[in-house]
Protein backbone atom coordinates (compact mmCIF):
# COMPACT_ATOMS: atom_id res chain seq x y z
CA UNK A 1 0.00 0.00 0.00
CA UNK A 2 2.54 2.18 0.54
CA UNK A 3 4.66 1.85 -2.70
CA UNK A 4 1.18 2.20 -4.47
CA UNK A 5 0.49 5.56 -2.55
CA UNK A 6 3.99 6.97 -3.60
CA UNK A 7 3.86 5.39 -7.37
CA UNK A 8 0.41 7.38 -6.92
CA UNK A 9 2.49 10.64 -5.36
CA UNK A 10 4.78 10.39 -8.06
CA UNK A 11 2.37 9.96 -11.13
CA UNK A 12 0.37 13.22 -10.28
CA UNK A 13 3.80 15.09 -8.93
CA UNK A 14 3.00 16.42 -5.59
CA UNK A 15 5.17 19.32 -4.70
CA UNK A 16 6.80 19.45 -0.77
CA UNK A 17 4.72 21.37 1.16
CA UNK A 18 5.64 24.67 2.68
CA UNK A 19 5.97 24.95 6.27
CA UNK A 20 2.33 26.18 6.86
CA UNK A 21 0.93 23.59 4.67
CA UNK A 22 3.23 20.68 6.40
CA UNK A 23 1.50 22.08 9.87
CA UNK A 24 -1.85 21.87 8.09
CA UNK A 25 -1.23 18.23 7.25
CA UNK A 26 -0.04 17.68 10.78
CA UNK A 27 -3.00 19.28 12.26
CA UNK A 28 -4.94 16.86 10.15
CA UNK A 29 -3.55 13.88 10.92
CA UNK A 30 -3.36 14.41 14.41
CA UNK A 31 -6.65 16.14 15.13
CA UNK A 32 -5.31 19.06 16.63
CA UNK A 33 -2.81 21.93 16.23
CA UNK A 34 0.86 21.08 16.07
CA UNK A 35 3.34 21.63 19.20
CA UNK A 36 5.98 24.26 17.38
CA UNK A 37 8.96 21.96 18.31
CA UNK A 38 7.28 19.24 16.84
CA UNK A 39 6.17 20.85 13.34
CA UNK A 40 9.77 22.27 12.63
CA UNK A 41 11.33 18.74 13.61
CA UNK A 42 8.91 17.15 11.13
CA UNK A 43 9.41 19.60 8.47
CA UNK A 44 13.15 19.33 8.99
CA UNK A 45 13.27 15.26 8.48
CA UNK A 46 10.76 15.02 6.22
CA UNK A 47 11.36 18.35 3.86
CA UNK A 48 8.03 19.06 3.21
CA UNK A 49 7.35 15.41 1.41
CA UNK A 50 3.77 14.58 2.01
CA UNK A 51 4.03 10.95 2.18
CA UNK A 52 7.42 10.98 4.43
CA UNK A 53 4.98 13.00 6.82
CA UNK A 54 2.25 11.01 7.30
CA UNK A 55 4.75 7.38 7.27
CA UNK A 56 6.95 9.39 9.90
CA UNK A 57 4.28 10.32 12.27
CA UNK A 58 2.95 6.51 11.94
CA UNK A 59 6.05 5.60 12.98
CA UNK A 60 6.03 7.66 15.98
CA UNK A 61 2.37 6.42 17.20
CA UNK A 62 3.40 3.01 16.52
CA UNK A 63 6.80 3.51 18.76
CA UNK A 64 5.05 5.12 21.58
CA UNK A 65 6.95 8.46 20.53
CA UNK A 66 3.30 10.18 20.28
CA UNK A 67 0.34 9.07 22.61
CA UNK A 68 -2.80 9.65 22.37
CA UNK A 69 -4.45 10.22 26.15
CA UNK A 70 -6.97 12.27 27.62
CA UNK A 71 -7.87 13.80 24.39
CA UNK A 72 -4.52 14.91 23.42
CA UNK A 73 -1.36 14.09 21.95
CA UNK A 74 1.50 14.00 23.74
CA UNK A 75 5.58 13.50 22.65
CA UNK A 76 8.05 12.56 23.77
CA UNK A 77 11.50 13.94 23.07
CA UNK A 78 12.66 13.77 19.13
CA UNK A 79 16.61 13.72 19.62
CA UNK A 80 16.46 10.28 17.88
CA UNK A 81 13.61 10.52 15.03
CA UNK A 82 14.64 7.54 12.70
CA UNK A 83 13.66 6.92 9.24
CA UNK A 84 10.47 4.95 9.33
CA UNK A 85 11.03 1.42 7.73
CA UNK A 86 8.32 1.95 5.40
CA UNK A 87 10.03 4.67 3.98
CA UNK A 88 13.69 3.29 3.60
CA UNK A 89 11.34 0.20 1.30
CA UNK A 90 9.70 2.92 -0.63
CA UNK A 91 13.62 4.31 -1.87
CA UNK A 92 15.40 0.86 -2.09
CA UNK A 93 12.30 -0.17 -4.43
CA UNK A 94 12.68 3.28 -6.74
CA UNK A 95 16.53 2.52 -7.00
CA UNK A 96 16.18 -1.44 -7.31
CA UNK A 97 14.69 -0.31 -10.91
CA UNK A 98 17.46 1.07 -11.50
CA UNK A 99 20.85 -1.06 -13.13
CA UNK A 100 23.28 -2.22 -11.31
CA UNK A 101 26.00 -0.02 -12.67
CA UNK A 102 24.18 3.18 -12.02
CA UNK A 103 22.98 2.08 -8.63
CA UNK A 104 27.03 2.27 -7.94
CA UNK A 105 27.83 5.40 -9.60
CA UNK A 106 24.35 6.80 -7.34
CA UNK A 107 26.32 5.11 -4.00
CA UNK A 108 29.40 6.97 -4.86
CA UNK A 109 27.81 10.31 -5.84
CA UNK A 110 25.99 9.73 -2.01
CA UNK A 111 29.01 9.50 -0.42
CA UNK A 112 30.14 12.74 -1.86
CA UNK A 113 27.23 14.40 -0.23
CA UNK A 114 23.66 14.82 -0.98
CA UNK A 115 24.90 17.81 -3.50
CA UNK A 116 27.85 16.71 -5.48
CA UNK A 117 29.55 18.13 -8.38
CA UNK A 118 29.80 16.17 -11.68
CA UNK A 119 34.00 16.96 -11.82
CA UNK A 120 34.60 14.81 -8.51
CA UNK A 121 32.05 11.82 -9.31
CA UNK A 122 33.32 11.47 -12.69
CA UNK A 123 36.68 12.10 -11.70
CA UNK A 124 36.12 9.21 -8.52
CA UNK A 125 34.16 6.80 -10.80
CA UNK A 126 35.93 4.01 -12.13
CA UNK A 127 33.06 3.17 -14.72
CA UNK A 128 33.75 5.55 -17.88
CA UNK A 129 32.53 8.79 -18.27
CA UNK A 130 29.52 7.30 -19.98
CA UNK A 131 28.18 5.51 -17.54
CA UNK A 132 28.10 8.53 -15.07
CA UNK A 133 26.24 10.53 -17.34
CA UNK A 134 23.53 7.95 -17.92
CA UNK A 135 23.17 7.39 -14.39
CA UNK A 136 22.73 10.80 -13.48
CA UNK A 137 20.21 11.07 -16.55
CA UNK A 138 18.18 7.96 -14.87
CA UNK A 139 18.18 9.27 -11.85
CA UNK A 140 17.00 12.50 -13.28
CA UNK A 141 14.29 10.36 -14.99
CA UNK A 142 13.34 9.13 -11.34
CA UNK A 143 13.30 12.12 -9.52
CA UNK A 144 16.02 11.34 -7.56
CA UNK A 145 18.02 14.19 -8.03
CA UNK A 146 17.99 17.30 -9.92
CA UNK A 147 20.54 19.39 -11.71
CA UNK A 148 20.61 22.65 -9.35
CA UNK A 149 23.53 24.43 -11.55
CA UNK A 150 20.74 26.26 -14.08
CA UNK A 151 20.93 22.92 -16.37
CA UNK A 152 25.25 23.43 -17.18
CA UNK A 153 25.37 20.32 -15.67
CA UNK A 154 27.67 20.92 -12.76
CA UNK A 155 26.27 20.38 -9.84
CA UNK A 156 23.76 17.67 -8.76
CA UNK A 157 21.37 17.13 -5.63
CA UNK A 158 19.64 14.30 -4.46
CA UNK A 159 16.11 15.77 -3.88
CA UNK A 160 15.79 14.41 -0.08
CA UNK A 161 18.29 13.41 2.03
CA UNK A 162 17.18 10.10 2.86
CA UNK A 163 17.67 9.19 -0.53
CA UNK A 164 21.90 9.08 -0.14
CA UNK A 165 21.26 7.96 3.48
CA UNK A 166 19.72 4.75 1.94
CA UNK A 167 22.02 4.62 -0.51
CA UNK A 168 25.01 4.66 1.65
CA UNK A 169 23.42 2.61 4.13
CA UNK A 170 23.35 -0.44 1.67
CA UNK A 171 26.81 -0.57 1.69
CA UNK A 172 29.35 -3.10 4.19
CA UNK A 173 31.31 -0.82 6.19
CA UNK A 174 34.37 -2.19 4.23
CA UNK A 175 33.67 -0.88 1.57
CA UNK A 176 31.65 2.57 2.78
CA UNK A 177 35.58 3.33 3.91
CA UNK A 178 37.31 2.36 0.78
CA UNK A 179 34.49 4.75 -1.01
CA UNK A 180 34.93 7.28 1.56
CA UNK A 181 39.09 7.29 0.86
CA UNK A 182 38.67 6.92 -2.88
CA UNK A 183 36.52 10.18 -2.50
CA UNK A 184 39.31 11.95 -0.08
CA UNK A 185 41.68 11.21 -2.55
CA UNK A 186 39.94 13.15 -6.11
CA UNK A 187 39.10 16.33 -3.60
CA UNK A 188 42.82 16.13 -2.55
CA UNK A 189 43.74 16.22 -5.88
CA UNK A 190 41.23 18.88 -7.42
CA UNK A 191 40.53 20.55 -4.75
CA UNK A 192 42.82 21.13 -2.09
CA UNK A 193 41.46 23.95 -0.26
CA UNK A 194 38.14 22.22 0.63
CA UNK A 195 39.17 21.29 4.22
CA UNK A 196 35.91 20.53 5.29
CA UNK A 197 35.05 17.82 2.59
CA UNK A 198 38.56 16.45 3.36
CA UNK A 199 38.45 16.24 6.84
CA UNK A 200 34.86 14.79 5.82
CA UNK A 201 35.92 12.28 3.73
CA UNK A 202 38.75 11.26 5.53
CA UNK A 203 37.47 10.77 8.95
CA UNK A 204 34.79 8.43 7.33
CA UNK A 205 37.25 6.37 5.30
CA UNK A 206 39.36 6.31 9.13
CA UNK A 207 42.20 6.99 8.09
CA UNK A 208 43.47 8.51 11.15
CA UNK A 209 46.61 10.40 10.49
CA UNK A 210 44.83 12.12 7.14
CA UNK A 211 41.85 13.05 9.23
CA UNK A 212 43.63 14.23 11.83
CA UNK A 213 45.41 16.67 9.48
CA UNK A 214 43.11 18.06 7.78
CA UNK A 215 40.14 18.13 10.61
CA UNK A 216 43.05 20.20 12.53
CA UNK A 217 43.45 22.89 9.62
CA UNK A 218 39.67 23.12 9.28
CA UNK A 219 39.51 24.14 12.96
CA UNK A 220 42.16 26.44 12.23
CA UNK A 221 40.19 28.38 9.62
CA UNK A 222 36.91 28.08 11.35
CA UNK A 223 39.10 29.99 14.49
CA UNK A 224 40.26 32.73 11.99
CA UNK A 225 37.02 33.64 11.15
CA UNK A 226 35.49 33.39 14.55
CA UNK A 227 33.06 30.46 13.77
CA UNK A 228 33.70 29.39 17.52
CA UNK A 229 30.85 26.69 17.01
CA UNK A 230 32.61 25.34 14.15
CA UNK A 231 36.74 25.10 15.43
CA UNK A 232 35.56 23.45 18.23
CA UNK A 233 33.79 20.78 16.81
CA UNK A 234 36.48 19.84 14.05
CA UNK A 235 39.19 20.44 16.94
CA UNK A 236 37.20 17.90 19.12
CA UNK A 237 36.95 15.29 16.13
CA UNK A 238 40.35 15.75 15.20
CA UNK A 239 40.56 14.68 19.11
CA UNK A 240 39.11 11.41 17.75
CA UNK A 241 42.54 10.81 15.93
CA UNK A 242 45.13 11.20 18.68
CA UNK A 243 46.82 9.00 20.70
CA UNK A 244 47.20 9.70 24.14
CA UNK A 245 48.89 10.77 25.68
CA UNK A 246 50.49 12.77 22.50
CA UNK A 247 51.68 16.08 21.64
CA UNK A 248 49.41 16.30 18.93
CA UNK A 249 46.83 16.18 21.48
CA UNK A 250 48.13 18.57 23.69
CA UNK A 251 48.36 21.10 20.84
CA UNK A 252 44.54 20.23 19.70
CA UNK A 253 43.82 20.79 23.37
CA UNK A 254 45.35 23.87 23.48
CA UNK A 255 43.83 25.30 20.22
CA UNK A 256 40.49 24.05 21.96
CA UNK A 257 41.16 26.00 25.08
CA UNK A 258 41.26 29.55 23.32
CA UNK A 259 38.31 29.08 21.04
CA UNK A 260 36.42 27.98 25.00
CA UNK A 261 38.17 31.07 26.27
CA UNK A 262 36.65 33.09 23.52
CA UNK A 263 33.20 31.94 24.13
CA UNK A 264 33.57 32.03 27.65
CA UNK A 265 32.61 27.89 27.91
CA UNK A 266 34.60 27.69 31.35
CA UNK A 267 33.97 24.66 32.67
CA UNK A 268 34.99 23.13 29.13
CA UNK A 269 37.98 25.24 29.31
CA UNK A 270 38.75 24.17 33.02
CA UNK A 271 38.17 20.92 31.77
CA UNK A 272 40.46 20.91 28.55
CA UNK A 273 43.16 22.88 31.43
CA UNK A 274 43.56 19.86 33.45
CA UNK A 275 43.71 17.57 30.37
CA UNK A 276 46.38 20.05 29.19
CA UNK A 277 48.44 19.24 32.41
CA UNK A 278 48.08 15.65 32.59
CA UNK A 279 49.64 15.15 29.47
CA UNK A 280 52.39 17.38 30.35
CA UNK A 281 52.87 15.07 33.37
CA UNK A 282 52.74 11.92 31.46
CA UNK A 283 55.21 12.99 28.54
CA UNK A 284 57.26 14.64 31.51
CA UNK A 285 57.84 17.56 29.18
CA UNK A 286 58.52 21.42 31.02
CA UNK A 287 57.93 23.47 27.91
CA UNK A 288 54.34 21.45 28.04
CA UNK A 289 54.16 22.47 31.63
CA UNK A 290 54.59 25.95 30.99
CA UNK A 291 52.09 25.90 28.06
CA UNK A 292 49.64 24.65 30.65
CA UNK A 293 50.38 26.45 33.47
CA UNK A 294 49.94 29.76 31.01
CA UNK A 295 46.32 28.56 30.04
CA UNK A 296 45.19 28.00 33.58
CA UNK A 297 46.22 32.11 34.91
CA UNK A 298 44.19 32.94 31.25
CA UNK A 299 41.33 31.03 32.50
CA UNK A 300 41.42 32.85 36.39
CA UNK A 301 42.43 35.84 34.91
CA UNK A 302 38.66 35.61 33.81
CA UNK A 303 37.13 34.25 36.98
CA UNK A 304 39.39 34.87 39.91
CA UNK A 305 42.32 36.73 39.28
CA UNK A 306 43.60 36.30 42.63
CA UNK A 307 43.61 32.84 42.28
CA UNK A 308 45.40 33.51 39.09
CA UNK A 309 48.53 35.21 40.69
CA UNK A 310 49.88 31.14 42.08
CA UNK A 311 50.07 29.72 38.59
CA UNK A 312 51.68 32.93 36.91
CA UNK A 313 54.83 32.68 39.27
CA UNK A 314 54.99 29.21 39.17
CA UNK A 315 55.42 29.70 35.27
CA UNK A 316 57.79 32.56 35.85
CA UNK A 317 59.85 30.42 37.99
CA UNK A 318 59.48 27.53 35.09
CA UNK A 319 60.35 30.06 32.43
CA UNK A 320 63.74 30.91 34.22
CA UNK A 321 64.76 27.43 34.71
CA UNK A 322 63.85 26.77 30.98
CA UNK A 323 65.81 30.15 30.38
CA UNK A 324 63.74 31.06 26.86
CA UNK A 325 63.32 34.70 26.56
CA UNK A 326 60.02 34.47 25.28
CA UNK A 327 58.38 32.45 28.04
CA UNK A 328 60.19 34.74 31.20
CA UNK A 329 58.00 37.77 28.81
CA UNK A 330 54.43 35.63 28.83
CA UNK A 331 54.93 34.87 32.56
CA UNK A 332 56.24 38.42 33.56
CA UNK A 333 53.15 39.89 31.33
CA UNK A 334 50.64 37.73 33.18
CA UNK A 335 52.47 38.27 36.56
CA UNK A 336 52.01 42.54 35.02
CA UNK A 337 48.60 41.74 34.91
CA UNK A 338 47.19 39.96 38.36
CA UNK A 339 49.35 42.45 40.68
CA UNK A 340 47.73 45.13 38.40
CA UNK A 341 44.51 43.69 39.08
CA UNK A 342 45.50 43.21 42.63
CA UNK A 343 46.35 47.29 42.97
CA UNK A 344 50.32 46.23 43.26
CA UNK A 345 51.15 48.76 40.96
CA UNK A 346 54.66 48.83 41.58
CA UNK A 347 55.24 45.65 40.90
CA UNK A 348 53.31 45.56 38.10
CA UNK A 349 55.45 48.38 36.26
CA UNK A 350 58.19 46.20 37.64
CA UNK A 351 57.22 42.60 35.73
CA UNK A 352 55.55 44.94 32.50
CA UNK A 353 59.21 46.31 32.02
CA UNK A 354 60.77 42.97 32.69
CA UNK A 355 58.56 41.46 29.69
CA UNK A 356 59.22 44.79 27.42
CA UNK A 357 63.04 44.05 27.24
CA UNK A 358 62.02 39.68 26.93
CA UNK A 359 60.07 40.19 24.32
Amino acid sequence: LSLQRERLARRIKLGRLDRQATDKLLTALLGEPTPQEFLDRIFQETEGNPFYIEEVCKALVESGKLDFSAGNWSQARLDALEVPQSIRITIQARLSKLPAEIQEVLRLAAILGREFDYALLAAACEQKEEAGISALEQALQAQLSEDVSGGNGGTFRFVHALIPMTLVDSLSGLRRRRLHRQAAEVIERLRPNDLEALAYQYSLAEVHEKARHYLTLAGERAEARYANEDAIRQYSRALEFCESPSREGFELLAARVKVYDLVAQRELQQKDIQALQAIAEQLDDEMLRFRALIAKVDYYSNTDFIAARQPAQAALDLASKLGDPLYLAQAQYRLATTTWRDGDLRHSIVYLDQARENF
